[in-house]
Parts: structure tokens; C-alpha cells; sequence
């Protein structure tokens, strides 16, 4: 939407950086399995869904 040329509104100028957020660490499958009793199949049918 443009504005009048005798608006009180000036120009602003933002600096926009990437926002990085940290990854979670990198759990592997057999922690996982005996973490949360679930078999390999179970935890890769459940990844599977949930990467979709």
C-alpha cells in the first residue's frame, strides 16, 4: 500500500538474519529400542509417518 508524499512515515530499514536452530543431538536406532521398548520395525513405521 502506498503512502502520500507528505506522510510522517519514514522509511525503515531491517537487517534480516537466518535464524539457525541447533540441531537435537543424533540418537541411535539401538538407544532407542531399548529406551522406549519398541522394536526397529515399530520405530522406522513411526519415522516413516511422522517424515511424510
Amino acid at each position: 500500500m502506498a503512502t502520500p508524499p507528505d506522510s510522517p512515515v519514514e522509511d525503515a530499514v531491517f537487517d534480516i538474519e537466518p535464524c539457525r536452530l541447533p540441531k537435537a543431538p543424533l540418537v541411535a536406532l539401538e538407544d532407542l529400542c531399548r529406551q522406549t521398548k519398541f522394536t526397529r520395525q515399530e520405530i522406522r513405521v513411526m519415522y516413516r509417518g511422522f517424515k511424510q
